[in-house]
């Protein structure tokens, strides 16, 4: 998931994330590098992140480039309507995380806000 707009407003310091859940365990849905996301630490995204992009700095999206991190939405809605896409409906839960070191904002394609940050722990899953 990247953002299709930059955005200039504040970052959120609790939202949600969708995740993957794989026999009772959960991963990061757009991650590819497969380790298991633990509750109640903070998770750095370098550590997650798909060993394709180990070392880059900018994601470049529609026109635009920010800093690599977490894609966290602003809200339950809408995390939900990202999990509601299928076919990700039933491999996917939503957890509500707290954010440390957003390094960007802007909009999903469903123009909802979203926090890009270095660090979240998880909080609990919430759907």
């Amino acid at each position: 998931m990247c953002l299709y707009y930059k955005g200039n407003f504040k970052p959120c310091k609790v939202g949600y994330k969708v995740v993957r859940l794989r026999g009772g365990k959960m991963f990061a849905e757009m991650q590819g590098n497969n380790q298991e996301l633990q509750q109640g630490a903070w998770l750095n995204e370098e550590y997650y992140r798909a060993p394709h992009h180990s070392g880059e700095k900018l994601i470049h999206a529609g026109g635009f480039h920010y800093p690599y991190g977490w894609h966290i939405f602003h809200t339950k809605d809408a995390a939900m309507s990202w999990k509601l896409t299928p076919p990700l409906s039933s491999m996917f839960a939503i957890v509500k995380v707290a954010v440390k070191e957003p390094v960007a904002t802007g909009l999903h394609a469903s123009h909802r806000k979203i926090t890009v940050a270095k660090q979240i722990k998880i909080l609990g899953i919430v759907q």
